[in-house]
């Protein structure tokens, strides 16, 4: 579904997916890039790219068939892992675990300041002048 406003009297209008697609084909049978719609509230005339039309149609997705296999010479590719690439990942993980297991957190030590009460640091300010 499409839907887009009419930049003249600001109506919303929609297109099924079906009017879309018809819609499309016109475009590129004409090999045109816009498509000419007519706003149904004041019947000005709405011109919509034909690349905005194909963007909002679902995708026609394809499974492969016995056909393309019968293209390629009737060779069947797998693709089989790298077994070094699982291992190497192993070893990243189990060295993340080595250095939390040597760096534990310091649990309980808070280093903060501790301040002089505001009697005293008058009392050191008279005594220095």
């Amino acid at each position: 579904m499409y839907s887009t406003r009419c930049p003249y009297c600001h109506q919303l209008v929609n297109l099924k997916t079906d009017e879309v697609r018809q819609a499309v084909d016109e475009t590129e049978a004409k090999k045109q890039q816009h498509y000419e719609l007519h706003c149904p509230h004041c019947r000005r005339l709405i011109k919509v790219q034909v690349k905005e039309l194909k963007r909002k149609l679902p995708m026609a997705i394809t499974l492969p068939t016995e056909a393309t296999a019968e293209e390629n010479g009737g060779k069947e590719e797998t693709k089989e892992k790298p077994a070094r690439a699982s291992k190497t990942a192993k070893t990243a993980k189990a060295g993340k675990a080595t250095k939390a297991a040597k760096a534990p957190k310091a649990e309980g030590k808070k280093t903060t300041k501790t301040k002089a009460p505001v009697s005293q640091k008058k009392a050191r300010s008279t005594d220095e002048v």
